[in-house]
């Protein structure tokens, strides 16, 4: 059986709605071959990358096959007879939004590393934050401590009233003898 123009020209408007989708050439396929089951198919128009597989039947169609290549095929797309060219200012649209999309993710990207940058740093002050925090609580366990136990100095020692000094702690110095 011979192929009409008809139905050529929906195979190419096939191969265009693939290609905008982000297939390249050498994933795109005419009239390729399926087998489900113990039924053989060929499909008129399909795109098969890593991602997914989208077949694309043109023209009358049974039913049944499109149902039946569900079972292989992420997306069935049906170009019936009628639709033979796709409306220019709605594939600029298209065409726009799809750059658009890629800025934007670029974008999203660069700020997902930023906002992770912050975030270490963050982290980062967090800890010392903890740190200092945590000095200050052996500062006043020692403040407490000294002051309870040990009033005074028998030893001018300048290190001892380098400490209190941090500590806010007069140093006293007595001398015993």
């Amino acid at each position: 059986m011979t192929e009409t123009e008809k139905h050529k020209k929906l195979k190419r408007l096939g191969r265009v709605i693939l290609r905008d989708r982000g297939y390249l050439e050498k994933e795109i396929f005419e009239e390729h071959p399926v087998q489900i089951g113990n039924r053989a198919y060929i499909v008129d128009v399909c795109g098969i990358s890593n991602k997914e597989k989208v077949a694309v039947e043109c023209g009358t169609t049974d039913p049944e096959k499109l149902t039946n290549l569900k079972l292989v095929f992420d997306e069935i797309i049906h170009l019936p007879y009628g639709i033979t060219t796709i409306d220019m200012e709605l594939r600029k649209i298209i065409e726009e939004n799809t750059k658009q999309t890629k800025i934007l993710e670029k974008k999203i990207v660069k700020q997902e590393e930023q906002i992770e940058a912050r975030n270490q740093k963050i982290q980062g002050l967090l800890k010392m934050v903890e740190e200092h925090s945590n000095i200050m609580l052996i500062a006043e366990v020692l403040k407490r401590h000294a002051a309870e136990h040990f009033p005074y100095y028998t030893k001018d020692d300048e290190k001892v009233k380098a400490i209190m000094d941090v500590l806010g702690m007069p140093y006293t110095y007595h001398h015993l003898g």
